[in-house]
């Protein structure tokens, strides 16, 4: 899991509110207006629906990630 790569998800919004859970890795979530933040293994983050947010990743992570509808 230390494969040094880059992924980059650029600034987006979805229509359902999202859960993220943090199984491995770590990331910066950055909201629109905000200074981007790190989450590791473990972190949890709610992300509200229609909030724009941006993702970067370094090394290989893996998120679980909910939908509420």
């Amino acid at each position: 899991m230390n494969k040094s790569h880059d992924t980059h998800i650029p600034l987006h919004a979805h229509e359902e509110n999202t859960f993220n859970y943090i199984l491995e890795g770590d990331i910066k979530l950055g909201f629109e207006n905000e200074p981007r933040r790190e989450y590791g293994k473990g972190d949890w983050i709610f992300i509200n629906k229609s909030t724009k947010h941006s993702l970067r990743a370094r090394k290989e992570s893996l998120i679980l990630e909910l939908w509420e509808k």
